[in-house]
């Protein structure tokens, strides 16, 4: 098998899997969401990428970037098809797929109605019985909040919300510590630059 490994930087991958998240009915604060993650050293790609390595071999474990889908979309995909032998390199459409943005604001207020609702994010180990109730109240939260979505989306698009959620400067310390040297150690690996990368542990 050949694996396929994409990585983000963590600074700006949290607040994406934050909002995924509490739409899946989670009541964690942002901040506290942050801690558990670097608690639980989610978000290790040099452990994981390692991992794969000593299965499949490091021949086999293709790593890309996140990044580069954005700024060389052409490039990436082109990488992907001569990794796994295929000559046919695709045509990507001029328009680009963009997925809607909540506004920070919304999604505060999603987590509200997660707690007063009594939600909870989604577990592997979650009963079929539970997983339905679960269901039913996120299904309920969305309709309740149909207006208040529909009405922060407006203000978003005329630019009056643009906050982005901000992580504390202790957490982003720890952030420095936790995936540092991992990123570092895959930066070398992959012989790319890792001073100007964007990711935790090159800014130092």
């Amino acid at each position: 098998a050949k694996i396929l490994i994409c990585v983000r930087s963590q600074y700006t991958i949290i607040a994406s899997l934050y909002y995924l998240y509490v739409r899946k009915g989670g009541t964690l604060s942002f901040n506290k969401y942050v801690k558990l993650l670097i608690d639980n050293r989610k978000l290790d790609y040099w452990h994981l990428i390692q991992e794969y390595q000593k299965v499949f071999s490091k021949e086999n474990v293709m790593v890309l970037f996140f990044e580069d889908l954005l700024n060389t979309p052409e490039k990436y995909v082109e990488n992907i098809m001569k990794w796994i032998g295929v000559d046919f390199i695709p045509t990507l459409p001029g328009k680009r797929f963009k997925n809607s943005k909540k506004s920070t604001r919304f999604i505060k207020i999603q987590r509200w109605a997660n707690c007063l609702l009594g939600t909870k994010a989604f577990e592997r180990e979650i009963s079929v019985d539970e997983e339905k109730k679960l269901r039913k109240k996120i299904e309920l939260r969305s309709r309740l909040l149909l207006p208040f979505d529909m009405f922060l989306q407006k203000l978003s698009l005329l630019g009056f919300i643009q906050s982005e959620f901000s992580i504390r400067e202790s957490e982003l310390k720890r952030m420095e510590e936790t995936y540092g040297p991992g990123n570092k150690r895959l930066f070398e690996e992959l012989g790319l630059t890792f001073r100007s990368s964007g990711y935790p542990g090159s800014r130092t």
